[in-house]
């Protein structure tokens, strides 16, 4: 039997405690709710797209990924598609600071992966979901990522990763010693039992979130990996509560922009129980109290961020703004000096926000242009990555990481 709480217990929890954390709760759907009706739906692909490259930026951050901002947003414009190229940014960059860009970018796929593969939700807490997270991520970097230098009781050993499966070393974390490798099955099973959805009612799920995130952390099942697992496990979790606008908005933004508090709760939440009035488990109530409430008012915090940055009208002028210095090749913070694109672009573009993805015919007649002004734009849009125009398909609006600066100011820094 594990002796471990897997999140507080709201009938065993004073009334003050009680209502507080109901309240948080109730408080974070509203929000979620607002922010998902706010966003245009034309747009609301490209952001959450968007929100990958945000994620990745701010898990890694957590974790001591050194990859500057100007490195993200450095725009590919080698190529006239929209795949990738071989002339990548990461080409530019010393052999450390590549291989920090490669970790953000295979993290930004992984995201990308869990999303299209839409995991049932009682299947979240599976050991299959949660190492191929591990997996996914790993088995897709360079050799050089998977060395793992740890410390133990009486040294420290270096030892090449297996991408997916369960550490058989054991580590120390800072001041966690987590469990023994020869437990985690069993933790792990038992994290599968008690944070299944269906298990646990709707008033109850946001508090679980929060005990879930500092459960799978304090079990440590993986050697190195085990923070981006977590937050991306999160990050389905909270979908699969019924979160409709969850996507739109991010965790790990919180947790990067408050990274000394988060670590602190967590640690505080790996305290053992002080005394008959901690709890019941090994492990300290009053700490998990701590840590589920950082969550709560991360989530609140994050939300009204966001929030703020998708309303309509401001929206609207940041993204004629961006046009406007395109036109004018003003450089933009971060991203440097830009082709010169027609301001002209932009009511190509702000169309497509309007009315949602439309045959190339139909978006020049929507945009007043002259046909040789509109196939400019359009060649320009699509080198920048700020459409999707293949062969006899719609086109459609994307949301390249150099625009965030001027679509989204505030969201990375």
């Amino acid at each position: 039997m594990i002796s471990v709480t897997p999140y507080l217990n709201i009938d065993t929890l004073n009334l003050a405690d009680k209502d507080r954390l109901l309240e948080k709760s109730t408080r974070i759907r509203e929000l979620d709710a607002a922010l998902s009706n706010s966003l245009p739906p034309t747009l609301r692909h490209a952001v959450e797209d968007t929100l990958f490259t945000v994620n990745s930026y701010y898990s890694n951050l957590i974790e001591g990924n050194a990859t500057l901002l100007a490195d993200l947003f450095k725009p590919d414009t080698n190529s006239t598609s929209n795949t990738s190229s071989d002339d990548s940014p990461s080409q530019d960059l010393d052999q450390s600071a590549r291989l920090d860009y490669l970790e953000l970018m295979q993290h930004i796929e992984v995201q990308a992966k869990t999303v299209a593969l839409q995991t049932p939700a009682d299947k979240l807490c599976s050991t299959s979901s949660i190492t191929a997270l591990h997996y996914d991520f790993f088995n897709g970097l360079p050799p050089e990522k998977l060395v793992c230098t740890f410390a133990n009781e009486n040294s420290t050993e270096t030892v090449l990763l297996t991408p997916g499966q369960y550490r058989s070393h054991q580590v120390i974390v800072g001041k966690h010693v987590p469990i023994d490798p020869s437990r985690i099955k069993s933790h792990m099973d038992w994290f599968e039992q008690v944070f299944t959805i269906s298990r646990i009612s709707y008033i109850r799920q946001l508090i679980a979130a929060a005990g879930a995130h500092h459960r799978l952390a304090w079990i440590h099942p993986f050697l190195d990996g085990n923070g981006r697992v977590v937050r991306m496990f999160t990050d389905q979790y909270m979908r699969a509560i019924g979160l409709q606008g969850y996507g739109l908005w991010s965790m790990s933004r919180g947790f990067a922009r408050h990274a000394a508090e988060y670590k602190t709760f967590l640690a505080r939440a790996d305290l053992p129980r002080k005394g008959d009035t901690d709890g019941r488990g090994i492990l300290s109530d009053s700490g998990l109290l701590q840590f589920t409430e950082f969550f709560l008012d991360t989530a609140i915090d994050q939300l009204e961020f966001f929030k703020s940055i998708f309303q309509p009208q401001t929206l609207r002028k940041r993204i004629r703004q961006y046009f406007l210095m395109r036109d004018n090749q003003d450089e933009i913070a971060d991203v440097g000096p830009m082709p010169k694109l027609r301001a002209e672009a932009g009511r190509v573009y702000q169309v497509l926000v309007d009315e949602g993805p439309l045959m190339q015919k139909e978006l020049r007649e929507w945009s007043g242009l002259s046909e040789s002004i509109f196939k400019e734009c359009v060649a320009g849009l699509r080198r920048d990555k700020l459409i999707l125009a293949d062969h006899k398909q719609p086109v459609k609006a994307l949301i390249p990481p150099h625009a965030i600066p001027v679509f989204f100011p505030k969201m990375m820094v």
